[in-house]
């Protein structure tokens, strides 16, 4: 979608999201996510997809979000961003086994072993991008029908979840060897995405 022109942007007001907003960012997640390559690869587009999808977005908000400690959304709940702090966005052996059923019942028991060895493999290179201590941007979603107003990105014309979110929490000084300019890492396999990610660390 192509970007608003600036006059047309207005601020968007910015709080920490609480439990009662979950089912709507569930759903404003699993929109602006419909069409994300790493998504569609875990849950292909098919006639069972819309339940698992929102499925999904129910386990990240409700128990992959550290109790929506760094959780942030708009006071629309129409751009939902989820921040990690350092040191917590890889699940434990025990987390992972916790979290098994609701895997099995969203992804499908036969889609368990890739989807171990994505994880493992998300943590491998993790761990070679960024091994400093940093927060991690985990989850960074617009609804399409107001992407391209700035809602995700940081920029004079708009108060974005990702700008407001970022002035909240206390990240680390990133060592003189690494890459990231601010304590800060991401990562998106969508390539139109990509330069905003990077305003934001690697």
């Amino acid at each position: 979608m192509s970007e608003a022109p600036r006059s047309e942007r207005t601020p968007a007001a910015v709080r920490r999201a609480g439990p009662g907003d979950v089912p709507a960012l569930v759903k404003v997640l699993a929109r602006a996510f419909d069409a994300d390559p790493f998504y569609n690869w875990i849950l292909p587009q098919d006639a069972r997809r819309a339940p698992s999808f929102i499925g999904m977005f129910e386990l990240i908000l409700g128990r992959m979000s550290d109790k929506l400690c760094e959780t942030f959304a708009t006071a629309a709940l129409d751009g939902c961003v989820i921040w990690k702090r350092p040191g917590t966005h890889k699940l434990s052996v025990l987390r992972q086994a916790q979290l098994l059923p609701s895997f099995t019942r969203i992804l499908g028991i036969r889609s368990i072993p890739r989807g171990m060895r994505l994880l493992d493999h998300m943590d491998r290179m993790h761990a070679r991008i960024a091994p400093e201590p940093h927060v991690y941007l985990y989850v960074l979603g617009v609804d399409p029908a107001q992407q391209g107003r700035g809602l995700g990105c940081c920029n004079p014309a708009s108060s974005a979840p990702i700008a407001s979110a970022t002035a909240s929490i206390s990240r680390p000084r990133a060592p003189a060897t690494s890459r990231s300019t601010n304590g800060t890492a991401s990562s998106s396999d969508k390539p139109p995405n990509t330069p905003n990610f990077r305003r934001f660390g690697r």
